[in-house]
């Protein structure tokens, strides 16, 4: 295996060095590349295709993709890269949902030296999204949850992108006309960290993340924009089991301008946050972090508390995983938004064949300070059941819950709607070569 020296060669160097080491894997490294295509037939029936709280309107919809996923890993070095493209078909419906295709992409490599490590990862995901808008749409009505920045844990837990779901919400559901949006998110993350001494650690990243849409934005009160992060975190390795840690982030939102804007939508925001890492037993583990947001745009001025605490716990059949978090920041239309999360996740193996996960996802979303106190609240469970029928081929069945409230709705329970979704699936995933 070619080995790359780091005594005095500068940073850049070194990055460079392992990029031409991990592209050009000599012969005992490639037996650790491992390749995994797929491909994916779906199809259920949902009850309202739309999520609508005025028009519960069925559809049968079918999916297919096909996708690939190809990791590499030496002793230092990791490379992943995947990629998908599917096609959606809703049948049933009316003539205003039309079929729509997607397309993903990412790539990651992380590099792990005696004394410094570092990693990039990039992402890409172009989609679809049904949305009901008003006849004649107020222009800040309307706004996009902003994608968080990519992590790398969850890309580690088979997130073949990292993103987090946008999701378009606020808006008064009057006089309401079908309308399909398609989006674009780009995200990139790079970092890097130096390991002080035995105990202690220092990691300098940046992320960037892009959303954009291909329809006409400004008519249907969405906003394109752009964001930049820098943060910093020192940690320090109290024992064997537990570690302390202290971060520092400072951020900048460029949203697009619209020609009716009568002030900058421009917003700064900073984070500083501490933070502990706990293995509780040894297949359980414990994070918790807290602190305080501040955000500085030309409209509105706030601080806010921040936390997260996540658990997760290996079992003998399965992984169980729980996440709570609050998150302060600036929305694209110059307001500040509080955003409360709680995540489950369930992974259960009942046999060499049989398994299933669930997930539970509930979100609430209110602007801090605002004229029209625009809120959302949503809630997601799913439940699937997969079966090995071979060694490269598999059935799904399962089950999906959507709830959504627009509390911002002038009517009391205009704005509440749930749907109900039961699929089927076949998948054929073969799996080529191995991974150490």
């Amino acid at each position: 295996m070619i080995s790359v020296s780091t005594g005095a060669r500068p940073l850049a160097g070194q990055i460079a060095a392992s990029l031409a080491v991990a592209l050009c894997l000599p012969t005992g490294a490639l037996a650790a590349t491992q390749i995994v295509p797929s491909i994916t037939i779906q199809t259920g029936s949902t009850d309202s295709v739309r999520l609508s709280s005025t028009d519960q309107e069925g559809a049968v919809i079918t999916t297919g993709t096909a996708g690939l996923v190809a990791r590499t890993v030496t002793e230092t070095t990791e490379v992943r890269g995947s990629a998908s493209v599917s096609y959606t078909d809703y049948a049933g419906a009316d003539d205003s949902v039309k079929d729509i295709d997607s397309q993903q992409a990412s790539a990651l490599l992380r590099r792990t030296l005696p004394s410094i490590s570092y990693g990039v990862v990039a992402s890409f995901r172009r989609d679809g999204l049904l949305r009901l808008e008003r006849a004649s749409q107020i222009p800040n009505a309307a706004d996009v949850q902003e994608p968080e920045p990519i992590d790398f844990a969850a890309v580690d837990e088979g997130d073949a992108t990292g993103f987090a779901d946008g999701d378009i919400g606020g808006e008064d559901e009057i006089d309401a006309v079908g309308s399909q949006i398609r989006r674009r998110f780009l995200q990139s993350s790079e970092y890097v960290q130096f390991r002080l001494n035995d105990r202690n650690r220092l990691r300098v990243s940046h992320s960037y993340a892009q959303r954009s849409f291909e329809t006409q934005a400004e008519q249907r009160g969405l906003r394109e924009s752009d964001r930049h992060t820098i943060a910093a975190e020192l940690s320090h390795d109290v024992d064997e089991r537990d570690s302390l840690s202290v971060n520092l982030s400072a951020s900048e939102l460029n949203p697009q301008q619209f020609a009716t804007d009568t002030f900058n939508q421009f917003a700064r925001y900073y984070q500083a946050t501490v933070g502990w890492k706990a293995r509780v037993t040894p297949v359980s583990r414990l994070t918790a972090r807290v602190g305080i947001s501040y955000v500085d745009s030309e409209r509105n001025n706030d601080t806010g508390f921040v936390f997260m605490l996540q658990g997760r716990r290996q079992m003998p059949r399965g992984n169980l995983s729980a996440q709570l978090r609050r998150a302060v920041q600036p929305t694209a239309f110059g307001q500040v938004a509080a955003t409360d999360q709680l995540i489950l996740g369930l992974s259960r193996k009942y046999s060499q064949r049989l398994s299933s996960s669930t997930q539970a996802r509930g979100l609430r979303r209110n602007k801090t300070r605002s004229d029209d106190d625009l809120q959302r609240s949503q809630f997601n469970f799913s439940h699937v059941f997969e079966y090995k029928l071979a060694r490269a081929w598999s059935a799904r069945l399962g089950y999906e819950y959507r709830w959504v409230d627009r509390e911002s709705s002038v009517a009391e329970d205009q704005g509440k709607s749930d749907s109900h979704t039961g699929y089927v699936g076949i998948a054929y995933r073969p799996v080529i070569g191995g991974a150490n």
